[in-house]
């Protein structure tokens, strides 16, 4: 055995552990899911939409649930800002025979608002059948992204070790191809 029959077993080895790592990292890793509904008046309507929240016009809540497998998955709810009187905007907390109250989305009375309807909501069945789905896809999204991750990390690694082998080959004057002159 020479250096080089030593190296490229060392280098084996090396290229194992980072195939082990990213699978490890690839299994362990826990997707994110989120599932959003809008919220588009007091009378609580949700209509099930987009991440369409606008920062600093719409309020949201989200809270955390698990699927009945025990996967967990976000519910958020944005509640849009209505137009009112004119030109301003709010968001509906209260309404009443007479009157629909409005205030910004950081008020105390809109937060208290959309925490009580955040608290409030019970996940339904097709909810838990979209979290599954959603959680299913992002986890193959992962899968591959992991997998591209992997298949990089091990390109440059083996382009390292081959630079590395010229180098030392150069230095020691043995040809290519070979472990000795």
């Amino acid at each position: 055995m020479n250096i080089f029959e030593g190296s490229r077993r060392v280098a084996l080895i090396f290229a194992g552990l980072i195939l082990i790592g990213s699978f490890i990292a690839i299994v362990i890793d826990k997707p994110f899911v989120e599932l959003n509904y809008a919220v588009t008046d007091v009378g609580r309507t949700l209509i099930k939409s987009g991440d369409n929240c606008r920062i600093g016009l719409d309020a949201s809540q989200s809270r955390n649930h698990n699927t009945p497998d025990g996967k967990s998955f976000y519910i958020k709810f944005c509640f849009l800002s209505i137009a009112h009187e004119g030109t301003s905007r709010g968001i509906a907390y209260k309404s009443d025979t007479k009157y629909t109250y409005f205030n910004g989305p950081y008020s105390s009375e809109v937060i208290e608002f959309t925490a009580s309807i955040a608290d409030a909501y019970i996940p339904t069945p097709q909810d838990y059948s979209d979290a599954a789905e959603e959680y299913s896809r992002a986890r193959w999204a992962n899968i591959e992204r992991g997998a591209g991750y992997l298949g990089l990390a091990l390109f440059v690694y083996w382009l390292t070790v081959a630079a590395i082998g010229w180098i030392v080959r150069g230095f020691m004057g043995i040809p290519r191809g070979r472990d000795s002159k």
